[in-house]
């Protein structure tokens, strides 16, 4: 499974952890396709026994023709992790070798309906990688000038192939461009148990060409807009991750956000990704429904989506608070909540274009 010269400590990358990780999650339920004679009989109850690291080993080395040596030791951490995140269940260590020999039952299948057509479900598994290898190519920047002619810049999310989801005020600050640059981060690939870090996001951006706006013209509706793009050559549109799904922020949920901020003597929109936490879920604000967050944003990130740590959009971007008679202090961050964002896009017509996490399995 390791490429060809891959030292056994060297780091494996997140294609690597993905395959690993639902493949144990298959053979730990004993629904995958494995070699039966890994499957343990118990001679007092003649029933299934749990399966075992080193089954799992076999199976891998079965799978992909190779042997997985190499690997064995980042197998068993991963195997390790899952236990310790609840994913897996520990069920002793029927054969008394350290490790190899620890058994395991899969605790359930652990994506909802909603995330199901993805692998943003591991996100509490494989931490933030996964979700900036998901979320990084979706996150669009939106260039145009604004009223006084000088290069603006916000961040947009592909809901779509065809439609970006942004703040009103974005759109209506500045004189768009004819096209936008789409993101350069590797787009994730992913189709039957399979993973691919590369694809049109690898190479380098394309264009896209804007062909409608969509915002709200109530000046009391909240800051929500959707751009409607056309592909771009050879029918390249937006690349949007499967599985994204919707869900309102809760107290300390632990977030990423992602947005174009400008940055001195960058040639390009370079993306950028802050870490920080939900500091208050609700707060009614004279601008509409609110949450408050830790990350630091900067003017660009308007509009950019706020991922929590288990996958879900919890909302967007929108302006900071701060006292306008004071300089010296840090301003607040605020978003617009993910329920709102959804009632905003059905007002639009385009509430199709979202999902809204039910917790249904």
């Amino acid at each position: 499974m390791a490429d060809l010269g891959t030292l056994p400590d060297s780091p494996r990358d997140l294609g690597w952890s993905l395959r690993v990780a639902t493949h144990a999650m298959d053979f730990f339920a004993m629904k995958g396709t494995f070699d039966p004679k890994c499957v343990g009989k118990s001679a007092s109850e003649g029933g299934l026994s749990p399966l075992m690291v080193s089954n799992f080993l076999d199976h891998l080395s079965s799978l992909h023709g190779e042997t997985v040596w190499d690997d064995t030791r980042h197998v068993i951490r991963l195997i390790g992790k899952m236990a310790t995140e609840g994913w897996l269940e520990y069920q002793g260590n029927p054969i008394n070798t350290p490790l190899m020999g620890n058994a395991y039952w899969a605790s359930g299948f652990h994506a909802t309906t909603a995330q199901s057509t993805g692998v943003l479900y591991l996100s509490s598994l494989l931490g933030p990688e996964l979700i900036i290898r998901s979320y990084g190519p979706s996150a669009i920047p939106i260039t145009g000038k604004n009223k006084l002619g000088d290069v603006a810049v916000g961040t947009g999310f592909a809901l779509d192939e065809r439609h970006i989801l942004t703040n009103a005020h974005v759109v209506e600050g500045m004189d768009l461009d004819e096209e936008f640059e789409t993101s350069a981060v590797p787009h994730l690939g992913w189709s039957d148990r399979d993973v691919e870090l590369s694809g049109r996001g690898s190479v380098k951006p394309w264009h896209v060409r804007v062909v409608d706006v969509r915002a709200s013209d109530d000046g009391e509706a909240p800051d929500v807009a959707v751009i409607e793009i056309e592909p771009g050559p050879e029918g390249h549109g937006l690349i949007a991750p499967h599985g994204a799904v919707f869900r309102d922020p809760e107290w300390a949920d632990r977030v990423l956000t992602f947005g174009y901020p400008p940055v001195p003597t960058s040639k390009t929109a370079a993306l950028v990704v802050h870490h920080g936490e939900v500091v208050n879920p609700a707060v009614p604000t004279f601008h509409g429904p609110a949450f408050l967050y830790s990350a630091v944003t900067r003017p660009g990130n308007s509009g950019g989506p706020i991922v929590a740590s288990d996958g879900r959009i919890v909302g967007i971007v929108a302006h900071d608070v701060r006292d306008e008679g004071r300089t010296d202090e840090a301003p607040y961050y605020r978003a617009i909540p993910a329920n709102v964002v959804l009632g905003e896009l059905k007002n639009l017509g385009l509430g199709h274009l979202a999902t809204v996490e039910d917790w249904k399995y």
